[in-house]
């Protein structure tokens, strides 16, 4: 978890990454794709293996603190 400095810590970060890169919003990667993408993508930046339930709840913490940039929906 961030200090109260809002400093991510490296796998935050790595996640905060990876979920720019990816480009869907937080609320629709649980049915998307992506989240796949998403989930490999970080596992191997961070060298170990990541559950999606993982990453999504990470997101969801980082997101309900601000410290998420805001992605807008995808236009079909």
């Amino acid at each position: 978890m961030p200090s109260k400095d809002h400093t991510l810590t490296a796998e935050q970060s790595a996640l905060a990454g990876v979920y720019v890169l990816i480009g869907v919003p937080v609320d629709q990667l649980p049915y998307s794709p992506a989240m796949e993408l998403l989930v490999q993508e970080y596992s191997r930046r961070i060298g170990r293996t990541a559950t999606a339930r993982e990453c999504f709840a990470e997101l969801l913490y980082l997101r309900k603190r601000g410290l998420l940039p805001r992605i807008r929906r995808r236009v079909a």
